[in-house]
């Protein structure tokens, strides 16, 4: 599949060469999501709000855009066609998700955080958290994206996959399950942390400074003020558009 994917990418770059258009041609590189086989007690699947699932290369290459530089700034596919309108001179409108990168493919790029207020500067960053949903937390029997997958174990999966946790009695009869074992959910991805809230009322949080490979749920011991302001910032971009 490598080999399919370089061979593609050659020929790509070699027509772009003949053609004359190599150097006035931007190519971004990235993919829709990564995969877990194993990860997390997991069998496999790419919907956990994991790292392994929701973090993907992204590399570009074009006009202006200096080589060699590695940036740590919160980007996300949302992000594609307003960076695409502003590269080819058309204006976005108002109700698309997502942000140009084009400030982020120049020599001077914004500061991945807020400057500090002392500098003078209006205190503008980039992005500082990014939401995640899986399916729709609110309504627990709706179907899956697909329409069709709908939260329930397929019969070939029965015994395959480690019991259900026991959920509460409020919820007890009510099938939170979808193939693969992946509960409905929403979450957010800070600089720092991954935040989740599933449909069963349960929470994980992840500090990747001292945890990049989410070993150790810790939202049962963090400060309830860090819990409390990574909720509300979930449930703000629950609602947000545009």
């Amino acid at each position: 599949s490598l080999q399919a994917v370089d061979e593609m990418i050659a020929n790509l770059i070699d027509t772009l060469k003949a053609v004359g258009q190599l150097d006035s041609t931007y190519i971004f590189f990235s993919s829709d999501n990564g995969f877990h086989l194993g990860n997390h007690r997991l069998d496999m699947g790419k919907v956990a709000p994991y790292e392994v699932d929701i973090r993907v290369p992204l590399v570009v290459r074009g006009p202006g855009v200096p080589a060699g530089q590695k940036l740590d700034h919160l980007t996300g596919n949302i992000d594609y066609a307003p960076t695409w309108a502003e590269l080819a001179g058309a204006k976005t409108p108002d109700f698309v998700d997502g942000r140009s990168l084009v400030p982020l493919l120049k020599g001077n790029p914004p500061p991945p955080s807020p400057p500090p207020l002392a500098t003078g500067e209006d205190g503008r960053g980039w992005r500082q958290c990014y939401f995640l949903q899986h399916g729709n937390p609110t309504k627990q029997t709706t179907p899956a994206d697909d329409g069709e997958d709908a939260y329930a174990r397929p019969p070939e999966m029965e015994g395959l996959l480690e019991p259900d946790d026991g959920l509460p009695q409020e919820v007890a009869g009510t099938n939170f399950q979808r193939a693969g074992g992946i509960t409905p959910y929403q979450a957010i991805r800070t600089r720092d942390y991954v935040y989740i809230e599933y449909a069963t009322g349960e929470r994980e949080l992840y500090d990747l400074r001292s945890d990049p490979h989410q070993l150790q749920n810790v939202a049962a011991t963090a400060n309830p003020e860090l819990l409390k302001e990574l909720s509300a910032r979930l449930h703000e971009l629950s609602k947000c558009s545009g």
